[in-house]
C-alpha cells in the first residue's frame, strides 16, 4: 500500500476482489473452499526497526513505520 501509493478506495477494491475470489465455488464442486485469513495489527519488537521488504527489495522505511 505504501510503496504503490494506493488510495483507500483502491485498497477496498482489492480486499473486495480477494473476498469475492475466495468465495467463488471451485470447478470441482459447488461449495466455496474454507479459508481463514489472520491479520496481526502489531509489529513484533524484533522487526520494528528492520527495513520493510517489498517485492524482495528493502525499502527506505521500517516495518514499524507501517502502522
Amino acid at each position: 500500500v505504501k510503496v504503490d501509493n494506493l488510495s483507500y478506495g483502491e485498497v477496498m477494491q482489492c480486499v473486495q476482489s480477494f473476498i469475492y475470489g475466495v468465495n467463488t465455488p471451485s470447478r470441482w464442486g459447488t461449495q466455496a473452499p474454507f479459508t481463514n485469513v489472520t491479520l496481526d495489527w502489531t509489529v513484533p519488537n524484533d522487526m520494528k526497526d528492520m527495513p520493510a521488504i517489498v517485492g524482495g527489495k528493502p525499502q527506505d522505511f521500517t516495518y514499524g513505520d507501517c502502522k
